[in-house]
């Protein structure tokens, strides 16, 4: 049933796919309209996030194996085999909810849903950073660093949104309200360590400047 997770986010995500209704300030006879469709949007978007919240936990829960043999040893292994599929599956999903047919319902899974994934992944990260921390355990390292591939992908997605939707003041604040709950769930040093600071086009023109 796990193999399952990214194809039941999208069809949840999808039910968000809400039309936006046409541009700002569209009203008169289609205000009624706007309004419904956002309202359908912000309730699936309610639902989208519950989901994620109760089921990512469960799922993050198997991708370590206890070090000790046990009976259950082989079942345990095959569990974490399929979470380790399933994760980078569902990042492409996630990824999906921060595109603009979505934007009616980003007050609501961009803090909700995204965040929670997001956070989910940062937490066992922590946890496992601390276990390994000697180093000797190779399989934990792979797995931490995977965990970082995973993130870092996630978190400039939703910064790169940002600059996106600059001039759009609803979706920048939805944009905003998500970072600040990914810094509260995560920490603020795991998330600056996932930020660039660098200005790349300020970069580019200094190497182009020969500087």
């Amino acid at each position: 049933a796990m193999k399952l997770l990214p194809n039941v986010l999208t069809s949840m995500l999808r039910l968000c796919d809400a039309p936006a209704g046409g541009g700002s300030g569209s009203g008169g006879a289609n205000g009624g309209a706007t309004s419904s469709s956002a309202d359908v949007a912000e309730a699936c978007g309610t639902e989208f996030n519950r989901f994620v919240s109760r089921v990512l936990p469960v799922v993050m829960s198997h991708i370590v194996v206890d070090g000790e043999s046990t009976d259950d040893d082989d079942g345990a292994k095959n569990l974490q085999r399929v979470v380790l599929e399933t994760i980078p599956s569902c990042l492409p999903v996630m990824k999906q909810a921060l595109q603009i047919q979505y934007r009616n319902a980003w007050g609501s899974i961009l803090s909700g849903g995204y965040a929670s994934f997001v956070t989910n992944l940062a937490l066992k990260k922590l946890e496992i950073a601390e276990s390994s921390a000697d180093g000797s355990d190779s399989n934990l390292s792979e797995l931490e660093s995977n965990l970082q591939s995973w993130l870092t992908t996630l978190v400039a997605s939703l910064l790169r949104l940002h600059d996106d939707v600059e001039k759009d003041g609803i979706a920048r604040s939805a944009v905003e309200y998500a970072t600040s709950a990914l810094i509260r769930g995560m920490g603020l040093e795991l998330f600056l360590s996932m930020v660039n600071f660098v200005d790349e086009d300020g970069e580019k023109q200094r190497k182009k400047a020969g500087l």
